[in-house]
């Protein structure tokens, strides 16, 4: 990806270090989300009696989560509207790092899968390789379709599918999730599942000037470092009475 993409006008600041963990390794657990019912009633947030008020934290942070049909209709459209920039252009090579070790009793890597993994990690003259990504499994997915990220104002970013070509299988797909999970039935063929996460799991390397300086950048670091469109609101805070079932 150049500069002149049309997803940033200048290239993004590398988010994910060579040194870091390869894109699929299991990342540190975020915290967990714990829901509870709640309803606004005559200008009160009424919560149930188990609500944990007073195990909360000092200013601690609540997500609030509204069922789209309890906005009001002259406003549901500006919240729930799409709009889609894109991302990568036609053409652009993405790379997944696949586990190459195989658990006891199991199949070793073809030697030519190796080989090819190889020529593609050194081809990108990277430097600064951990031994991890340096023995891991480098996979290309070439685009055959502009990658395009879908926004809303409110929620996660979503990638529309986007036909691309895995060049060491020799098959086409018309989603960057059909390849993924195709990508991990073959050099991962000991797992339970192909389930990945396409947002972490590929990614792109940013080769900025004057090379060696590199590093791989994820796709959902690339799409949070794209602006999106913001809903007009209110300046300032909501403070509304507490009261529980």
């Amino acid at each position: 990806m150049n500069a002149s993409s049309p997803a940033f006008a200048n290239p993004p600041a590398p988010a994910v270090p060579l040194g870091d963990p390869l894109p699929g390794s299991r990342p540190i657990d975020p915290p967990s989300l714990l829901h509870f019912s709640a309803k606004l009633e005559n200008g009160r947030l009424v919560l149930p009696a188990d609500f944990p008020l007073a195990a909360l934290g000092r200013n601690a942070a609540l997500t609030v989560i509204v069922e789209s049909d309890q906005l009001a209709p002259v406003a549901r459209p500006a919240y729930l509207r799409r709009e889609s920039l894109e991302l990568c252009a036609v053409g652009e090579t993405l790379y997944t790092l696949r586990n190459a070790h195989r658990p006891a009793g199991t199949a070793s890597v073809d030697p030519a899968l190796r080989a090819y993994s190889r020529a593609v990690r050194t081809g990108l003259s990277l430097r600064g390789l951990t031994y991890r990504q340096m023995d891991a499994l480098w996979m290309e997915i070439v685009l055959l379709d502009p990658l395009r990220v879908s926004y809303r104002a409110h929620g996660r970013p979503r990638l529309c599918a986007c036909r691309c070509r895995v060049p060491w299988l020799e098959e086409e797909f018309l989603t960057l999730n059909a390849a993924l999970s195709a990508i991990v039935r073959h050099c991962e063929p000991h797992r339970r599942t192909a389930t990945a996460n396409t947002f972490r799991e590929i990614a792109l390397p940013i080769l900025a000037a004057p090379k060696p300086t590199s590093a791989l950048l994820t796709l959902g670091d690339l799409a949070n470092s794209v602006s999106r469109y913001a809903t007009p609101s209110a300046a300032g805070q909501l403070s509304l009475p507490l009261a529980f079932n």
